[in-house]
């Protein structure tokens, strides 16, 4: 997920905002975070460990702006 994120971002479809979603997530002990969708803006999808960490991830990504978390 990594990798393809880096992918995304030279290809130029990713967005500064999404990207630090993005490192927010990988900071957060994410297993891997990536930009999904169209780019430019939309959704990013952070691998949890478990519930209990999804959980984590859900406030690190919230404190870091992130508009709506599932």
């Amino acid at each position: 997920m990594n990798d393809n994120h880096v992918l995304l971002q030279q290809l130029g479809v990713s967005c500064r905002e999404l990207d630090h979603l993005c490192s927010v997530a990988r900071a957060a002990g994410a297993l891997g975070a990536k930009m999904s969708g169209g780019g430019r803006g939309g959704n990013m999808i952070a691998l949890a460990r478990d519930a209990d960490h999804a959980r984590q991830l859900r406030e690190a990504l919230q404190q870091a702006g992130a508009t709506r978390v599932l």
